[in-house]
């Protein structure tokens, strides 16, 4: 199962979004590095997250859950 979630960093706090997407991942095309980290987001235990940052300080990440 693939979790796609949204992470927006706002006043020092951090806040997620996650929904459900079937299908594998894609690997973007920019080059940009990616940060592995792990969290756990809506009960779901995220094994592998991977952030790429953008200039509105929305992170868009790709994650394998449990």
């Amino acid at each position: 199962m693939m979790v796609q979630l949204r992470l927006r960093i706002q006043e020092g706090r951090i806040s997620w979004g996650a929904h459900k997407k079937s299908g594998a991942s894609r690997k973007k095309k920019d080059g940009k590095e990616r940060q592995h980290v792990g969290c756990f987001v809506s009960n779901i235990n995220i094994i592998s997250l991977f952030v790429h940052h953008s200039q509105d300080k929305t992170y868009m990440c790709a994650a394998d859950s449990i």
